[in-house]
């Protein structure tokens, strides 16, 4: 009987052991029955963790897609360059103040070099795709600047040789394929945007800054990326107070870069005269798309700490049906059968990347 429960003991306490949702400390100081129990509990916060994440970023997408309809909204009165330098400076004002309130530096020099760089990316970005929301339906912008989870994973794989194999590749065909048939380039569509939407300015550049911004967005996280990378955070608070801290200068930075580029945009360029606002409604629409857009950034920044990696880009994902459903609902941009079947396609080939990402992470 003692070699028998010994033999019991032994089990118990290796048990919990080569389960990964242990906890280390309980593991090494706690009794085997609070083991097994600590072990349960623990499984189930953490599902319960990821689940709350996913619906931050289900709450994301759909004030990003608020956010693309503010902008379309705005530059029905403003021009693009205006519309940005009031939004560069509330977003400005709202990282500064979230710096303040959390005590931390909003240009601290641990990587500044860096953090310099990831706002340039993200300015870059910004002007990309406000341009192309203000010349393009906004759900097809939306469609081709979902080009970037892609071209993210085609950048890992070049800087961080992370694995991009046949099936990435194979998706990001046929995703250039949807962003193509949404396009609908004149030489191979012979279709002329002007006569498909009447009501809305023409830019023939248009597509193309579009792509640029997915681009650039894709460039903004990469150097994120390389940025954690370089703190190699070993615990998980460590990370999750570095995350904060980050995507607090990464605001304050990315205003105050967009404030800079506006300045002499706005001015000296191609627009001779700035249009200027004659009621308070109109004061109030580059206000309300710079608060818009920091209420995303902060949605999406925190739903990404706990969200399981794939499935919080299937679940954001949902942006693109919102923003066909305000194109259509507010601004009478019907998609026709081309744009219908590239935003399947984009939607289609992001997804099933996430979902193979979600299912090799487990």
């Amino acid at each position: 009987m003692p070699t028998e429960e010994r033999g019991e003991e032994t089990t118990a306490l290796h048990f919990p052991e080569q389960r990964e949702t242990t906890p280390l400390l309980s593991s090494l100081s706690s009794p085997p029955v609070q083991q097994r129990f600590g072990t349960a509990i623990t499984i189930r916060i953490v599902n319960r963790k990821e689940i709350t994440g996913l619906f931050i970023i289900l709450l994301a997408s759909f004030a990003h897609s608020c956010s693309s309809v503010t902008v379309k909204w705005t530059s029905l009165s403003f021009s693009t360059m205006e519309i940005i330098f009031v939004s560069s400076i509330s977003q400005a004002m709202f990282g500064f103040f979230g710096c303040l309130w959390f005590g931390v530096n909003p240009f601290p020099r641990s990587y500044r070099m860096l953090l310099l760089l990831q706002g340039v990316f993200g300015s870059l970005t910004t002007l990309c795709l406000y341009h192309s929301l203000a010349f393009l339906p906004v759900g097809e912008a939306t469609v081709i600047f979902y080009l970037y989870p892609l071209i993210i994973g085609a950048l890992a794989a070049l800087f961080f040789k992370i694995s991009f194999g046949w099936f990435e590749t194979l998706s990001f065909v046929f995703c250039l394929l949807g962003t193509i048939m949404v396009s609908k380039p004149y030489v191979l569509f012979g279709i002329k945007r002007q006569k498909e939407y009447p009501d809305i300015a023409v830019d023939g550049n248009a597509e193309f800054i579009a792509m640029m911004s997915a681009l650039f967005a894709a460039s903004t996280y990469i150097t994120q990326q390389h940025q954690y990378r370089r703190n190699n955070s070993t615990t998980l608070i460590q990370a999750t107070e570095h995350h904060q801290i980050h995507f607090l200068s990464f605001t304050f930075v990315t205003g105050c870069i967009l404030f800079l580029l506006a300045i002499p945009i706005t001015l000296f360029g191609s627009q001779k005269t700035l249009i200027m606002p004659t009621n308070w409604m109109d004061y109030l629409k580059p206000i309300l798309v710079g608060f818009v857009a920091f209420c995303h950034q902060c949605l999406a920044n925190f739903g990404l700490q706990s969200a399981p990696i794939g499935l919080g880009t299937l679940v954001y994902m949902n942006d693109i049906l919102f923003t066909f459903v305000f194109g259509a609902c507010l601004f009478n941009e019907y998609p026709d059968v081309f744009s219908i079947v590239g935003g399947f396609l984009t939607i289609s080939m992001n997804s099933a990347v996430a979902i193979n990402k979600w299912i090799n992470d487990k």
